[in-house]
């Protein structure tokens, strides 16, 4: 039996936590600004979405907003666009909610109020199954460890929310690139590792317990570099205040995306590969 057979017929539940939509309005917005060709959105529709579900046996999947969200536009505009993305995708769930759910999209969290305000408003009206947000806000790398954002996490706290974190470009990489070298596809891993480990050393981890915080594409990074990480309370110009096996007993609370992780073919264009499948089998 070869894999795809495999993913179909096996009886255990298979969960797509990151699948991407990519509502018209959105894409007008994208368009609009005139983003670099890695951070664009694949073409997608839901009719593809439900084979690639069929293809590989998924039960349910969650659909979402890649970067940068409703951070494509600024302050009212990034509130109302979060607004209406949950509200389409709180539609599409309502309307087959054996194979949909949602994670809300949220304006910057550096806009604290406006964030709050959406997170109360989505999980007591729409009932999302938790939240994506992005590596780092703003034009300055405020990395989800930064101060100014903990009210957002109490609040996502008070909620028990899961939160799916999806690499955003890094501020420094706005050049362009060597065609080769597509920041998607070579920075992305790298963005999520750095939010993961400020997380760690803020004590944002630790501070708010409640939050299952999901890590994108195999958790980045980390499961290669957590070793070298957690040497850095051997530097005495780092201003850490962990143990090394606090820092990798900490690194273990995150949850991964474990599937398609190396593959662009889950992105609702109705093709799968299936050896990049083989994660699903797995968990």
């Amino acid at each position: 039996m070869d894999y795809k057979q495999q993913l179909v017929t096996s009886s255990a539940q298979k969960i797509d936590v990151h699948h991407h939509l990519v509502p018209d309005f959105w894409l007008e917005a994208v368009n609009a600004a005139g983003l670099d060709p890695a951070e664009r959105p694949p073409p997608w529709t839901l009719e593809a979405t439900e084979v690639v579900m069929n293809d590989l046996g998924i039960t349910t999947t969650m659909l979402s907003l890649t970067t940068p969200g409703a951070c494509i536009v600024q302050g009212q505009a990034s509130r109302d666009m979060a607004r209406r993305a949950n509200e389409y995708a709180a539609e599409i769930r309502d309307e087959k909610p054996s194979k949909f759910g949602f994670l809300a999209s949220l304006p910057s969290l550096l806009d604290t109020t406006g964030a709050i305000e959406e997170i109360k408003y989505a999980f007591e009206k729409l009932k999302p199954d938790g939240v994506i947000v992005f590596t780092r806000y703003g034009d300055k790398n405020c990395y989800l460890g930064d101060a100014r954002l903990r009210p957002v996490w109490a609040e996502l706290n008070e909620h028990k929310a899961v939160v799916l974190i999806h690499p955003a470009t890094p501020e420094g990489f706005k050049s362009p690139m060597p065609a080769t070298l597509l920041l998607n596809i070579t920075e992305f891993p790298h963005e999520t590792t750095r939010t993961a480990v400020d997380l760690i050393f803020s004590n944002t981890k630790r501070d708010y317990p409640d939050i299952k915080f999901i890590l994108s594409h195999a958790g980045g990074t980390i499961p290669y570099l957590i070793g070298r990480i957690s040497l850095m309370e051997l530097l005495p110009y780092a201003p850490i205040h962990k143990t090394k096996n606090e820092i990798i007993a900490e690194a273990k609370t995150f949850y991964f995306d474990t599937a398609l992780s190396g593959t662009g073919k889950s992105d609702g264009s109705g093709e799968v590969e299936v050896d990049q499948g083989k994660g699903l089998r797995r968990g």
